[in-house]
């Protein structure tokens, strides 16, 4: 029984923790895409004028 008690934290831990970081990484990526993406804009602005 205690060694049950001992797993179950370490099991929730492993299967909660990626979610969040799954969502940040994303979060990460998406962010970057826009940037990438106003950056050009802002490039190609700069080139005409």
């Amino acid at each position: 029984m205690e060694d049950q008690k001992t797993e179950l934290p370490c099991q929730t831990r492993t299967t909660t923790a990626p979610s969040p970081v799954r969502a940040v990484i994303t979060w990460l990526v998406e962010a970057d895409r826009e940037f990438r993406v106003a950056q050009s804009m802002v490039d190609e602005t700069k080139r005409r004028g």
